[in-house]
């Protein structure tokens, strides 16, 4: 479903007995490869108001999470399309806040930086008083740097967060659908790739990586950890790793069109 959400932005009919008249009939599976008439009438609900809810330059989160929620839960099918779309939906937010506040945050860290001494090193020409030109370091990040990390450390945390629950729901969507016989177009449409999710996976480990480093340098800021802890520049790889593997996830795209799934009225 996150294919469907960057492009803006399982599985199986309830079987079981039926008791009737005190006897049993049992309700029909659908045919390999094709979805209930209800089934193809809620996700082509879902998809078009996930476009709907994502197409502006504002979203509005709770109308995005409802427009998910309109796959409902009658079917195997039906709920792990939903959870994987509430849960990319998470991780697509958390993007949008880390880019919304990193400007923000590098914005206060050139204006404290710029009149006050902070971290633990300091190289360059100081003056008397508190006044300081020239570059603080801790563990080789200059200290505008170290407060821009310290500034997002809420986001990169969320950022973990949602991408290490989405790659799990999307996998488990993807094995749901191939449980229920779907392939090529409807496949591609329905689900993520192998390709994608190991994309996906990479994103959260890098994610979760980045986070950890994020939390080390807050607390070496409030002085709760040695500067000795942190290796400047494996957090410079980890960033650098980060941005590779965003870019990736964010630049995928895959087929909308779930009219060439075979369904029933």
């Amino acid at each position: 479903m996150r294919r469907a959400l960057a492009a803006a932005i399982g599985i199986a009919s309830i079987w079981g007995a039926l008791a009737a008249f005190g006897s049993t009939a049992a309700i029909a599976a659908p045919p390999r490869g094709t979805l209930t008439g209800t089934e193809y009438k809620e996700l082509s609900q879902q998809f078009a108001a996930v476009k709907r809810a994502l197409a502006g330059k504002n979203v509005n989160w709770g109308v995005a999470d409802t427009a998910c929620r309109r796959a409902g839960t009658t079917s195997p099918l039906l709920k792990s399309q939903r959870k994987s779309c509430l849960d990319d939906l998470a991780t697509i937010k958390a993007l949008v806040n880390f880019v919304v506040d990193q400007p923000k945050c590098e914005a206060a860290a050139a204006t404290s930086t710029g009149t006050t001494t902070t971290g633990t090193t300091t190289t360059g020409t100081s003056t008397t008083g508190a006044t300081t030109t020239g570059t603080t370091t801790t563990g080789g990040l200059s200290s505008a740097d170290l407060q821009v990390v310290v500034c997002l450390d809420p986001e990169y945390e969320a950022l973990s967060r949602a991408a290490t629950t989405m790659y799990p729901a999307d996998a488990a969507s993807r094995k749901q659908a191939l449980v229920r016989g779907f392939g090529g177009t409807c496949l591609a449409t329905l689900v993520d790739t192998p390709a994608d999710l190991r994309h996906e996976e990479n994103f959260a480990f890098t994610a979760k990586h980045l986070a950890a480093d994020a939390a080390l340098l807050t607390k070496i800021s409030r002085g709760q950890a040695p500067t000795s802890d942190v290796n400047g520049t494996q957090v410079v790889d980890d960033a650098t790793a980060f941005d590779e593997s965003a870019k990736t996830f964010l630049n995928e795209s895959s087929p909308q069109k779930l009219s060439v799934c075979h369904h029933q009225v």
